[in-house]
């Protein structure tokens, strides 16, 4: 199932300490994963304030949710090839500079047809930025840390969307519903200059475009040196240029669609949840204060899930980690529709589903950058997290159907668990799969 090694050009990161170049390469991926999690709620965010003001039914906002979403799908599909094809760089660069413009543009919007038009583009942007950072992070990240890093850094992700709930709060009442969205491009705009100065391109994807030289540079600034591996252009696999067909030869075709399948029903988990939970407890008799802070302890799980999981990942391999993590979540989201109006068991059960099912996805982000080899990491990342959100479209289109059915909180609950037990289940086939390979790569090695 696992493809065929890749020749190791990162080996004298995995022999080394992590030095304090690799560590602000890192960081930098991180706030970048911030600044995109900080757009993709801004509108969520302000929708209620827009839909006063323009005077239109808040209903219609679906539209807009749904072309960032779709946005973001193309761009994560498209940017993830162009990463294999031209660099991890380049098109992190342009991701950034189109969803921090089209966020700059969003306020000088005054009707619903251009909105869902800047949405499409800043969803393009967000969706393109993550299989670059996801893939530098993983290819400057030692074997033996990997998994924690990965994950560490996509914490940045929820941790940006808690931010822009804590900034609206503050800033709509007193500056108006346009100072989130100009923060959200600002950020990202004054991000560009750094990530154009600090951070660099692969060494891998150097090494395997035959630009040795390039890569020896960057890796003296770590004081390390490409030793033993290839050196010439001649000596090296030659590149081939990314295509999804790719993700499907030299043993890879079961892994893929397992992948895809767990980022598409992690998403209409996660997203089913965030969007639903606070209406469902609600009527379920809690307090909307109380259904509203239930949200955030979903969020605040999944960040401190995702540390300790990645750790784990890091000392026990991926498959069984993850499958563990859904599987637990599962009984914690059942949970959540058990325990009625109560509020503390509520708040644990949801902290709970984020520590596992939520902290268990971002994982996978992790297991996906290490699945696939060099020249089709990005590929491969931006496909998943395509597939990843589709199921972030259905996840919530569904809920509003089994709500409007009539669905109690218990049944709806027990809905969204058995995605997290499928996405289980997914990834134990996916690690059983691997060990009857003849030929094991060592995952989170290359």
């Amino acid at each position: 199932m696992d493809p065929l090694p890749n020749p190791d050009f990162a080996s004298p990161m995995d022999a080394s300490p992590l030095t304090r170049y690799q560590i602000g390469i890192i960081v930098l991926c991180a706030v970048v994963t911030m600044a995109d999690g900080f757009d993709t709620q801004a509108i969520a965010f302000v929708a209620p304030e827009i839909a006063r003001i323009w005077d239109v039914p808040i209903a219609q906002f679906g539209a807009v949710f749904g072309a960032g979403l779709l946005g973001g799908m193309a761009g994560a599909l498209g940017f993830g090839m162009a990463a294999d094809r031209f660099g991890r760089k380049p098109g992190l660069l342009l991701a950034m500079t189109l969803f921090g413009a089209a966020s700059l543009a969003t306020p000088l919007a005054h009707s619903m047809e251009v909105l869902i038009a800047l949405r499409v583009v800043t969803g393009i942007g967000l969706g393109g930025a993550l299989p670059s950072v996801i893939a530098l992070t993983s290819e400057y990240a030692p074997a033996r840390l990997r998994a924690t890093l990965v994950t560490s850094m996509f914490c940045g992700f929820p941790l940006g969307a808690a931010i822009g709930a804590a900034a609206s709060a503050w800033a709509i009442p007193a500056y108006g519903w346009q100072s989130i969205l100009i923060v959200g491009g600002l950020i990202p705009v004054a991000l560009i200059p750094l990530v154009a100065w600090i951070v660099p391109e692969s060494i891998r994807f150097l090494v395997t475009q035959g630009k040795s030289a390039r890569a020896q540079q960057i890796l003296a600034r770590m004081h390390l040196q490409l030793g033993s591996v290839p050196t010439t252009e001649k000596q090296l696999p030659r590149p081939k240029h990314s295509t999804i067909a790719g993700l499907f030869t030299e043993g890879r075709a079961s892994g893929t669609l397992l992948l895809w399948l767990i980022f598409f029903l992690s998403l209409l988990m996660t997203y089913f949840l965030i969007n639903w939970v606070p209406s469902i407890v609600n009527q379920a008799g809690l307090a909307l204060q109380g259904a509203v802070v239930a949200v955030a302890m979903l969020n605040i799980g999944g960040v401190f899930g995702c540390v300790l999981l990645g750790r784990l990942i890091d000392r026990f391999g991926p498959y069984g980690v993850i499958g563990c993590g859904y599987a637990i979540g599962a009984i914690a989201i059942a949970a959540i529709g058990y325990a009625g109006s109560s509020l503390l068991p509520v708040l644990a059960a949801a902290f709970i589903t984020g520590f596992f099912s939520i902290g268990a996805q971002m994982c996978v982000v992790a297991l996906v950058a290490s699945f696939y080899s060099t020249e089709l990491r990005a590929t491969g990342i931006g496909w998943a997290m395509g597939m990843g959100r589709i199921g972030a479209i259905v996840g919530p289109v569904a809920g509003g159907l089994l709500v409007a059915a009539g669905l109690g909180a218990k049944a709806l609950f027990l809905f969204v668990a058995s995605a997290s037990a499928l996405a289980a289940g997914s990834a134990l086939v996916m690690g059983r799969l691997g060990r009857h390979r003849v030929v094991t790569p060592a995952a989170f090695s290359n």
